[in-house]
């Protein structure tokens, strides 16, 4: 079951914000603060999660006509005993730019 799916253009710059995670923790006492990581299973080459909960495109330029969607796994993990974690699949959806023609 994907679980989101979100829309990156193709050519975007190192950095692209694509999503925001957002993890709770059902047994944190301290509800001010949350005590996790979340990392990307798959595709850690192209897209990464920074400061807990931002995935951004990371490392290699997207190119729509090479591959139309990412199926990331993600999972967070809580930091503490027990530590519970979490996988989920989230679709991202390069979106076509218009490009001149190469001679």
């Amino acid at each position: 079951t994907i679980l989101y799916c979100a829309q990156v253009f193709e050519n975007s710059a190192r950095g692209t914000v694509v999503g925001t995670l957002s993890v709770l923790d059902p047994d944190n006492t301290d509800k001010n603060r949350q005590y996790h990581e979340c990392v990307v299973l798959n595709h850690e080459e192209i897209f990464k999660i920074v400061k807990q909960r931002t995935l951004i495109v990371y490392n290699q330029t997207l190119n729509f006509e090479k591959q139309k969607i990412y199926y990331l796994q993600v999972l967070c993990y809580e930091i503490g005993f027990p530590s519970l974690s979490i996988t989920k699949v989230f679709g991202i959806q390069v979106a076509n730019v218009n490009e001149p023609p190469t001679p």
